[in-house]
Formats: structure tokens, sequence, C-alpha cells
């Protein structure tokens, strides 16, 4: 027995706990170990208190009530208690009544729940605060299950959606009003994310009462505590706005196209109108460089200025006499050197106007070599544009193979051996390669 005795006051020592007797009258009996330091008195101060002292407030008559509660039930509730110093604590009482030496007492139970308290109250306001950052977010933000269905959604977004939002659990995507195609689109960046953990974005449009809206959407993955992905959480953003300024601005863009390909096409044909023998070369060799631009790569807006530049290589001809533009006969020195200045000319006329390439440059170029024998500025190899060592030959084959007023067309074959004996010194190797592939393996035709 005294031995059970011991066991049971070490127990009570060692907790960290505070325990405590208490008389009818409220007086404190005993108290462990944990009591006397919880509360910071000496044992001997502390056995001379009143449980009401520890409320620090005139709530006698409450207290009285919860220890006759106590001794006759039992009692377990949270309250407030101060320390010496007048710190407050949390503190959660279970208490019930018990006999000790014939008189009735009240064992207390009393555990310090501040730090549980502070993590609860950090809690809630953080699940407040995330309600209130949801619930005004202008967005639709929703909870998929493995079935692609919403057990979560909410609509702030300010677009009216085919189904009311308080109708939106258990439904799909589709029900919003997204086409089948995004919606596969969707089911499998949904999938994905639930089978690789990762997050993932994808662009959808929905069909509202307002016309068509263009959302963004990014799918996060939600782990349980096995870190499994039980459901995806789906933020839709719209970029409706954003869209629609891109559309127009690719449709500003298209129409700017539109109407430079008609200037660029006048212009082209006042040189064909001086010098009908000449009538269509531009457009020829536009076609043929900008084919050959393709094979060599080019990227995009290269190949189109080179289709421009083509159709405009020759537009310094404006200014060269039309009796030498038609002459039947062969050129003098002089009237040659005459002719060769509308490579400037060209340039001259086109350097104001802001094209998104260097298409004056490539015009000033065209009758450069690589060996530095052509004009007017006698570039080589590393100073000529790729664009216009691209021009200069195609401009060569097709001159070549079209009939002019002092001679007639050359055959197909002198043509191409003219560019082919030129490969390297007169004319950029690799272009030669592809205009000689174009017109005799894939058949190309003038």
């Amino acid at each position: 027995m005294q031995k059970r005795i011991q066991k049971y006051q070490l127990l009570a020592e060692e907790i960290s706990d505070a325990i405590f007797f208490i008389d009818v009258e409220g007086n404190i009996l005993e108290a462990n170990n944990a009591a006397i330091k919880n509360y910071g008195y000496s044992r001997e101060e502390f056995l001379t208190k009143r449980i009401f002292e520890l409320s620090g407030s005139n709530k006698e008559e409450i207290i009285f009530k919860e220890m006759e509660f106590g001794n006759r039930e039992g009692i377990i509730f949270e309250t407030i208690h101060f320390r010496k110093d007048g710190s407050a604590m949390e503190v959660e009482m279970n208490s019930h009544g018990s006999l000790l030496e014939g008189k009735q007492i009240l064992l207390s139970i009393v555990r310090d729940i501040t730090a549980r308290k502070f993590a609860e109250n950090a809690l809630i306001k953080s699940e407040k605060d995330y309600r209130t950052l949801v619930d005004n977010a202008p967005d639709i933000i929703a909870r998929l299950d493995r079935s692609y269905r919403f057990v979560y959604f909410h609509n702030r977004s300010q677009i009216d959606l085919n189904i009311p939002t308080k109708l939106m659990i258990g439904k799909t995507f589709i029900d919003l009003g997204i086409c089948d195609a995004d919606y596969k689109k969707l089911e499998n960046v949904v999938q994905w994310v639930f089978e690789n953990k990762y997050e993932k974005s994808i662009n959808f449009e929905l069909a509202t009462s307002k016309g068509i809206q263009y959302y963004n959407t990014i799918i996060v993955p939600e782990l349980n505590k096995d870190g499994i992905v039980s459901t995806v959480l789906s933020i839709s953003r719209s970029v409706t706005e954003t869209v629609l300024a891109q559309n127009a601005m690719v449709a500003s863009l298209e129409k700017y196209r539109k109407l430079l390909d008609g200037i660029v096409t006048a212009l082209s044909a006042v040189v064909e109108v001086r010098d009908p023998y000449t009538s269509g070369h531009q457009n020829r060799v536009s076609k043929l460089a900008t084919t050959m631009a393709i094979l060599l790569d080019l990227d995009e807006d290269a190949v189109e200025t080179v289709r421009i530049t083509g159709l405009l290589h020759d537009i310094g001809k404006m200014y060269v006499p039309t009796e030498l533009l038609v002459k039947p006969t062969k050129l003098s020195s002089l009237e040659y050197e005459i002719i060769k200045i509308h490579s400037e000319a060209g340039y001259n006329i086109l350097k104001p106007v802001d094209f998104t390439g260097p298409i004056a440059e490539i015009v000033y170029q065209h009758h450069e070599r690589m060996d530095g024998s052509g004009y007017p500025r006698k570039l080589r190899t590393g100073e000529i544009l790729m664009e216009a060592r691209i021009i200069s030959v195609a401009d060569v084959v097709e001159a070549m193979m079209s009939h002019r007023p002092y001679r007639p067309a050359k055959t197909f074959d002198e043509a191409l051996a003219e560019i082919e004996r030129g490969a390297g010194t007169a004319y950029d190797r690799d272009c030669v390669q592809v205009c000689l592939n174009l017109f005799r393996d894939k058949g190309y035709q003038l």
C-alpha cells in the first residue's frame, strides 16, 4: 500500500499539468510541483490562496457554481488564470469531486493551453484570411475530385455561367459552357496533375451570356497525409481583354500587311510600266528568292523581308532613262554605268520607309558579288547580307531565262551553268546549291 502511494505521489509530482485539491470554500489545500512552477508562487504562498484569486476578477459566484457541478458530476472547461507576476495563461480545468479524510474536496487538473490556443487562433485567422482572399478573388476557384467533378466551386468573376454557382457541386467544366475540344484538353491536364503531382496551366474558352470569354487556368495538386493527390485546385482567371487586344493587334497587323503589299505591288508596277520588256521580272524573282529563303531555314521575318525585297529590288530603275532600259543593242560603257546607279537609287528611295527588315540595304547590295567584283560598293562575303545573296542568285537566274531587247532568253541549262560556275566566287555557294536543287531535282519553274 505504501509503495502504491509513493507511485501516485511520484506520478503527481512529475506530471507537467498542475494538480491541486480545493475544499468547498475554495481554499487550495495541496498542489503538485507543476502547479507551484506554473503559477510562480512558493509552495507556502500558493497554499494560502483561494481558487478565486487565480482568476484575477470577481467571479466567486460563477466559480462556486462550477465547483458544485464538478463535485456533483465532474466538469471540464476553459478559463483564464493569472500567475504571480500578473501574466495570463489560458487553461483547461478538469475537476471532479472526491472524499479526502472524510471531507469533500475538488480534485482539479489544470493544463496550460496558452500555446495551443495561440496556434488555434492563428489557424482561425489564417483560415479567415484565406476565406477573405478566396471570397474576394476575381477568379473562378474550384476543387475537383478524380472524376473531374467539382467538390467546391466559387465564382466572383462576374460572368453569367450556364449554371448558378450554388448548383455547381457535382458538375464538371463542360457544364460551364466549355467546348468539347477544350474540355478534353483540360481533362488531360487535370489527369496529368493527378499523376505527376505538379501544377500545370491551360487556356480555354467559355460560352456565356456575354459571348465567348477566354480563361487561363492553373491546376494545382492537393496532397493528402499519405502524399497522394486526392483533389486538385483549379484557379481560372479571365484573360478576355488580353486575348481581344491581341486579336485586334493581329487584325491590325494583317491590315497593315495588306496595305504594305498593295503599296509594294504598286511601286513594282511603276518599274514595269517604264520597262515593259522585264514585265513580271520582280515578281518572279520574289517568288524564287522566297522559296530559296525557306529552304535555307531563314526565320519567318527574314523570309518576308526577302519576299518584299524581291518585288522592289529594281525600283531604282525609275531613275534610269527609258531609252536605255529598252535599247535593242549592247550598251556602251557609259550607258552601263548609268544603268548601275539603280542599286543606290533604289536604296535612297526606300531608306526613309520604316520596314521591319533591312530592305533598303538589301536593294543596295543585290548586285554585289562575294569576291568583290560587284557594284556599287565592291562589298565582299562578310559584308553582304544573306538576304541580298539570295536575291542576287534569283535575279541572275530569272534575267538569263527571260528575253531582253538586246538578246534572246538563255536556255535552262545555260542559266544554271552560269551560277554554278560562280558558286563560291561571285555567288554564295549555299544559295547556288539550293537554287540548282530547286530546278534540277524539284522541277521548279519560273
